[in-house]
């Protein structure tokens, strides 16, 4: 018969329920109660006389040496034939009794473990021996009982195999996929420090403790690489259990953006940009932090609505399927999901009218796993001997209706795909392994073994709406935020400490629990640290400069009050000046004042206004205020001044020329005037001439 192996399971919870109950001191408060099912055959075989053995642990007074007369009841009820009928028996609605032994229970001590052998009749009927005539799954109910009052009971179950057969025989196993995420608060502060939260620790160390306990069992993980990332940083003891992890044996890792992002919503708001750049970090992120580590894309968990675009934008990111888990049904509209089968995949339609896969995990295990995670570690055992009990009744209810098992599988996880407590993985594990009508393998591998199932000979689809609600989006600060990283990085010699840690908090600013508040704060810590680098460059309040000819150049002292030599750009305009090199990118000297000559060209004389200011090498931020100063050309020289003196002589012979001509026309004109006049002299006349007819 397969049974349990105890050593896993048992190691880790049965020392504390022994440890919790074995000071005298406790004895009186604990009530008397079988404190959990530690170990049990899953099959007995068909043949006369063949027992059953299982242990449970006993816990209250009578359990640790009491006198009072202390008995278990092994009751064995009719068999089960569905999955609704697992339920109801797990819930106390059990079938009709069929046979009951007592056991009492004489060899107590303070372990409280008892071990019984239940020896099982087929053709005949004694007290001796619990009846099982008829092959199948029985419900047995272990009682305690305590001077002849029942004060506690279990459901547990046991399959009787065929008459005749020792062994369960099956044609095929059925591919199970254990499958969890572990996330974590964002480990970075706003005030730049790293505190891992003890929940989140708690929940790697976990992760740690069962993959450790369960060497070469395939899991498939998702793992907040913040998180991981975060223990690096943080405590001696976190370091330690980063390296647990880094010494374990990597399970199946799915990839994760470094922080909660969603890609529906990023894709709703149009800001596919944002999850990619995060995809990409976390990914890279992971690696680093365990270097055996491979992220792969092979399914995307979503725990929230979903839309067409954002399925499209997951397919885009090469994922090959969706896993829709009952915490993304409850608050999304998700049309034709109530006809999915949890062992095939499903279609869905994406917004440019194609399909990608998906896989629903079967709600109400999905509920069972997640009350055992939160339930007493001592329930683990017992909780998944239920499970194993749905899955037998699940093939069962298969095998009724003639279909096989062939592109099937089952996904194991919890209403929100979060990773199940270690007692409960380990001992889910460890039932399912040891049966031979489950096979565990990895998501990976339980995809590639699963076809999409049929609804009336089509292909089941589920259909998203178009848009999903688009909640607040985080771009607008994270662009802002990221160009001014950007550019005050630029001022800063290569090395600098400081451009990484304001990238580590623009890493963390796109996560979707940040409110508003949260991240200004986490954004201020680099407003204020950028304009503490910016005020340490100053330059003259005022001053003339004195030009001597066309080209010329302006010397600026620009003082770095900075341990570190920074780099800024130097931007000059004038309406009257030429900057033939532009806008200089110039190196300052720590601590000191550095001299700068920026060549000019004038393009004129006289006094006139220049604009000084200095700006970050690269996005060109304003580092200082523009500054107003005075530029004086005093001459100009080479071709300006002969071109002047050429002029001048031009214009000074024009005016001597202009000068003669005037005097000349004056003196031609007083001339005329006096010959003219009456008064003036005439000339004489010879008589001779006068007396000439």
């Amino acid at each position: 018969m397969k049974r349990f192996p105890a050593a896993g399971w048992v190691a880790i919870t049965l020392v504390s329920l022994v440890f919790t109950t074995s000071t005298g001191s406790a004895r009186a408060e604990i009530p008397e109660s079988v404190g959990a099912l530690v170990s049990q055959d899953q099959y007995v075989a068909g043949i006369e006389g063949s027992t059953i053995d299982l242990s449970v642990f006993l816990q209250g007074p009578s359990a640790l040496g009491s006198d009072a007369p202390t008995s278990i009841l092994v009751t064995a009820h009719r068999p089960v034939t569905s999955r609704e009928a697992v339920q109801d028996a797990i819930d106390g609605d059990l079938p009709s009794t069929i046979d009951s032994m007592r056991f009492p229970v004489e060899q107590r001590d303070a372990s409280g473990v008892v071990d019984l052998v239940i020896p099982i009749e087929i053709g005949t009927r004694t007290r001796e021996r619990l009846q099982m005539s008829a092959p199948g799954v029985y419900p047995l109910s272990i009682g305690l009982e305590v001077d002849g009052n029942s004060v506690d009971r279990i459901i547990t179950f046991v399959e009787r195999i065929p008459d005749g057969q020792d062994v369960s025989a099956v044609e095929q196993s059925l591919p199970v996929a254990l499958v969890g995420s572990v996330d974590g608060d964002v480990t970075l502060q706003s005030d730049a420090t790293t505190t891992v939260r003890a929940a989140d620790r708690s929940r790697v160390a976990e992760l740690a403790t069962i993959i450790e306990s369960l060497p070469g069992t395939p899991l498939t993980i998702a793992l907040r690489p913040e998180l991981v990332e975060g223990l690096g940083r943080s405590t001696p003891d976190d370091a330690e259990l980063l390296t647990r992890l880094q010494f374990a044996d990597a399970p199946s890792f799915l990839s994760m953006p470094y922080v909660q992002v969603d890609p529906g919503s990023m894709a709703d708001a149009q800001t596919n940009d944002i999850f990619v750049g995060q995809l990409r970090l976390g990914e890279d992120a992971l690696v680093d932090s365990l270097p055996e580590a491979r992220s792969n894309r092979t399914a995307w968990i979503q725990t929230r609505a979903l839309s067409a675009t954002g399925a499209q934008f997951i397919r885009d990111l090469g994922f090959r399927s969706i896993l829709i888990t009952s915490a993304a049904t409850e608050v999304g509209d998700f049309g034709g999901i109530a006809f999915a089968d949890p062992t095939r995949k499903v279609e869905v339609e994406l917004s440019s009218g194609g399909f990608i896969d998906a896989v629903v995990p079967d709600s109400a295990l999905a509920s069972r796993l997640t009350l055992a995670s939160d339930a007493p570690p001592s329930d683990s055992y017992l909780a998944a001997q239920h499970v194993l009990a749905e899955i037998k009744m699940l093939r069962r209810e298969l095998a009724d209706a003639g279909e096989s098992l062939l592109g099937r599988s089952l996904i194991l996880t919890t209403n929100d795909g979060s990773l199940m407590s270690t007692d409960l993985t380990v001992a889910l594990a460890d039932t399912l392994s040891s049966s031979n009508e489950v096979e565990l393998v990895s998501l990976d591998d339980a995809l590639s073994r699963t076809s999409v199932g049929l609804v009336d000979g089509r292909p089941a689809t589920i259909r998203l709406p178009a848009i999903g609600p688009v909640s607040s989006s985080p771009a607008e600060a994270l662009y802002l935020t990221g160009a001014r990283i950007d550019a005050f990085a630029s001022m800063l010699p290569e090395g600098d400490e400081r451009p990484a840690m304001w990238r580590r908090i623009l890493d963390v600013l796109p996560d979707q629990r940040f409110s508003d508040e949260v991240r200004f704060a986490y954004a201020d810590i680099v407003r204020q640290e950028t304009e503490v680098l910016g005020s340490q460059v100053t330059t003259p309040t005022s001053t003339t400069f004195t030009l001597g000819g066309r080209d010329s150049a302006i010397r600026l002292s620009l003082r770095n009050d900075s341990p570190t030599e920074l780099s800024v750009r130097v931007r000059l305009t004038s309406s009257k000046l030429r900057f033939p090199e532009g806008e200089l990118v110039v190196q300052l000297a720590p601590t000191a004042i550095t001299s700068v000559e920026i060549p000019v060209e004038a393009r004129t004389n006289g006094r006139f206004p220049v604009t000084v200011q200095l700006l970050t090498p690269e996005g060109q931020l304003p580092l200082t205020q523009p500054i107003v100063f005075t530029a004086r050309v005093n001459a100009l020289a080479g071709l300006g001044q002969l071109v002047t003196g050429m002029a001048l002589l031009l214009l000074a012979v024009w005016w001597i020329h202009h000068f003669r001509r005037r005097y000349r026309e004056r003196q031609k004109l007083v001339s005329d005037t006096t010959r003219r006049h009456p008064s003036g002299e005439t000339p004489r006349q010879n008589p001779d001439d006068a007396s000439e007819p």
